[in-house]
């Protein structure tokens, strides 16, 4: 039978949980970034692509990737962010 490991995964399973509670040490969780897009919720901006329902937008002084709920939204055309999850950027026509 081969030895036993000790596997220290608690920073793993845990991300920003374990670090909020004062783990130091592994690294961040897989699959996270450190982004925050919360803060452009309610701002506006421009089309820069056709969303079908995906495309790109500009927010700010950011170019993003966003999606609407589902309707088609020709370029050129005010959004505006209504929902962040994670990554994902939900815009509305204005």
């Amino acid at each position: 039978m081969p030895p036993q490991r000790n596997l220290n995964i608690v920073p793993y399973l845990l991300g920003d949980a374990a670090r909020s509670a004062g783990a130091t040490t592994g690294p961040p969780i897989v699959g996270d970034l450190g982004i925050d897009f919360t803060d452009l919720i309610n701002q506006t901006g421009t089309t820069y692509t056709d969303l079908r329902p995906s495309g790109k937008a500009t927010i700010g002084d950011q170019r993003l990737n966003v999606v609407t709920e589902g309707s088609f939204i020709e370029k050129d055309n005010s959004v505006k962010v209504i929902a962040v999850e994670g990554n994902r950027v939900v815009v509305r026509k204005t």
